[in-house]
């Protein structure tokens, strides 16, 4: 006995309409998230368990695992940092990993995770004019979890086109050491070493900051069976800086 039996044009119907309603329940949940900061990591979990849902009812296949890696432009002065001198912190490689749901050809909601790298400077002063020596090093660590909107030319044709913008949270971790040479007593003769010291003294510290900001970003792909290879540029708001992450990504559709 074949148990497959064909589903009527009104049970047909009758799941668009209810995969359509849990659909716009999640993506007012995701506007609710993004206007309440706070709510979004709470969310997330059952945002995505609205769309898991609704794909089930509609049994498709929509899917789809993304990774990234590439090059960061960190943004960072240490002086928008630390009350400290100007220099800025050197650019570094980062990656993220996010998971999707097509809506349909044109739109996805996805979410994910970016880790942008370790970035660090230095400074370093030294003059026996000034009788002084100093050597800073701040470094910093940015990882973000995001949550947002993937809006595209058709996804079904070879090449593709789209921006990319959503609500994230993101983690900054800082550390910084200084250390610092002095003379007790000026030189007698200019160029040469100071008497009665030196006295070498040092601080360090670390600390973090965290908190919600909008990301947005651009890219450009090409489709093959299941795989795609994209092009991806993306800016993040952290911490009153704008890293941003451009990068080679390889998607995988089921």
């Amino acid at each position: 006995m074949d148990l497959n039996l064909p589903v009527s044009e009104k049970d047909f119907q009758h799941q668009n309409r209810l995969r359509t309603t849990i659909q716009v329940a999640a993506i007012a949940l995701f506007v609710r998230s993004v206007t309440y900061g706070e709510t979004l990591e709470k969310n997330n979990l059952f945002l995505f368990a609205l769309f898991a849902t609704s794909n089930t009812i509609a049994q498709e296949d929509n899917y789809y695992l993304r990774i990234s890696y590439g090059s960061v432009d960190t943004d960072i002065e240490a002086q928008e940092v630390i009350d400290s001198y100007d220099y800025s912190l050197s650019d570094s490689e980062g990656w993220s990993f996010s998971a999707g749901y097509r809506i349909n050809r044109f739109l996805a909601l996805e979410g994910g995770f970016s880790d942008l790298g370790k970035s660090s400077g230095m400074y370093h002063y030294s003059s026996t004019d000034t009788n002084f020596s100093i050597t800073e090093n701040l470094s910093s660590e940015i990882k973000l979890k995001t949550l947002g909107l993937s809006i595209s030319t058709d996804t079904k044709k070879a090449l593709y086109t789209g921006l990319r913008f959503g609500y994230q949270r993101w983690d900054v971790k800082y550390k910084f050491k200084g250390e610092y040479l002095e003379y007790l007593t000026a030189p007698t003769v200019i160029g040469a070493p100071g008497t009665g010291g030196p006295v070498e003294y040092s601080e360090s510290s670390k600390w973090r900051n965290d908190g919600y900001d909008w990301y947005y970003g651009i890219a450009a792909g090409w489709n093959y069976q299941n795989w795609a290879i994209s092009l991806e540029h993306t800016i993040y708001s952290v911490d009153n800086e704008t890293p941003s992450f451009s990068a080679l990504a390889l998607s995988y559709n089921f």
